[in-house]
């Protein structure tokens, strides 16, 4: 498109301005609409600032197409309103710190999702009106970001704006539901860590069995998380006030809105022999490890995390995965476990995901591709190579029958 004339061409001086943007003179300046062909107006401290405005106006004009009412909001939100800077003070005291200081976040995970992305905004947008900012402004923030980053990023602006909604510092439609997800800008999505097979958690298995008492409370953590299927969180919120007549029941943190996250989980007798046997430590918590000094003590979920990943390494299986994937994670337990319990029960996948708390079964068929079939599991592994941490067709029947009672 090339650029309208308005009376006189530009001025050498001027040819190096945004499109369709003109000095005015008295610190106003001119943007031309090309759908009406009509000059509009707006003050500007500089010509940075006028820069800055024009390319916003340029944006919005390629999204929508029209520039009348658009033109009106953007040059009625200059002169007051709430800046993202406000909006991200609120936010930090009302939701961050508050969630900090409850022990619904950690510190750690704070400081590598949202921290950094909180920083970044601030120093981008800190004194900008929030009417001014528009999907382009926050499209360049993020468009270069990996999968991850990418998508912590562009949750963090949709949740600032809802706040903003929420208490009334916005009005119309936010421009953080405009930005696309990271699978619709056409970025590879797929899981690049590896599938904990059989054969790995038996190795890692063997391992942990040999670890010195101090450290014991990773193969009580192992073994309940292969015949629960819980995720890490739940596992080291395990409660002795939560287990009755040999059932768990508990709620999946990361979907704790939903009616399918309540879980009731029968527990076999090798869950409830760990049970019993650290129920005598005098602690609210099943999982829990001595310390020199303070007793008994709760094992974080990031301790568990860690564990993990060290004794991956240490017992070889880091070494079987193939070179384009990552070492499993404790996430992949629950995966292996969905495989084991199906294969244990002869379960159709219900009862895999009802204990893996999904909501779809479609869920429940990505944790179970690439494991392998009931057959090999029942034949080869679970009735002999560990035998003592079978779970009986008795057990499940009876289980199965308490749950329907309940």
């Amino acid at each position: 498109m090339t650029m309208p004339r308005c009376g006189s061409k530009r001025s050498k001086k001027n040819r190096h301005l945004v499109k369709y943007l003109y000095p005015n003179g008295k610190g106003y300046w001119r943007w031309f609409d090309t759908t009406t062909r009509k000059m509009h107006c707006f003050p500007a401290k500089n010509e940075m600032e006028a820069q800055q405005f024009g390319l916003r106006l340029n944006d919005e004009f390629a999204v929508y197409g029209t520039i009348e009412h658009m033109f009106g909001r953007v040059k009625q939100s200059r002169t007051g309103g709430h800046t993202m800077g406000e909006l991200l003070d609120l936010y930090q005291k009302d939701f961050y710190d508050r969630r900090l200081a409850s022990g619904q976040m950690t510190q750690r995970s704070y400081d590598i999702h949202d921290k950094a992305h909180m920083k970044m905004l601030r120093e981008k947008f800190g004194s900008t009106y929030l009417q001014d900012i528009t999907r382009q402004d926050l499209y360049e923030c993020v468009k270069d970001k990996a999968k991850t980053p990418y998508s912590h990023c562009r949750k963090v602006m949709k949740n600032l704006f809802i706040r903003a909604k929420a208490i009334g510092w916005y009005e119309g439609e936010s421009p953080a539901d405009l930005i696309q997800t990271y699978a619709q800008t056409g970025g590879d999505v797929s899981k690049k860590r590896a599938r904990m097979s059989w054969e790995n958690f038996l190795i890692l298995y063997a391992y942990a069995k040999k670890l010195p008492t101090p450290e014991q409370w990773f193969l009580d953590a192992l073994t309940i998380q292969l015949y629960t299927g819980v995720g890490r969180n739940e596992l080291c919120h395990m409660r002795y006030d939560s287990i009755k007549d040999n059932i768990w029941y508990y709620t999946r943190e990361k979907t704790k809105t939903c009616p399918h996250a309540n879980v009731a989980c029968v527990l076999p007798s090798q869950v409830m022999k760990i049970v019993e046997k650290n129920r005598n430590r005098q602690h609210e918590f099943v999982i829990t490890r001595k310390s020199n000094n303070q007793g008994w003590l709760q094992i974080p979920s990031e301790t568990y995390t860690k564990k993990f990943r060290k004794l991956v390494i240490a017992s070889g299986v880091g070494r079987r995965i193939p070179a384009d994937q990552t070492r499993p994670s404790t996430h992949e337990i629950r995966a292996l476990a969905a495989s084991v319990n199906m294969a244990i029960r002869e379960d159709d996948g219900r009862e895999a995901q009802r204990l893996l708390a999904h909501k779809n079964a479609a869920t429940t068929a990505i944790y179970l591709k690439g494991h392998a079939n009931k057959n090999f599991l029942r034949a080869e592994c679970i009735t002999e190579n560990i035998e003592d941490i079978k779970l009986t067709e008795e057990q499940c029947n009876d289980g199965n029958k308490k749950f329907t009672e309940h």
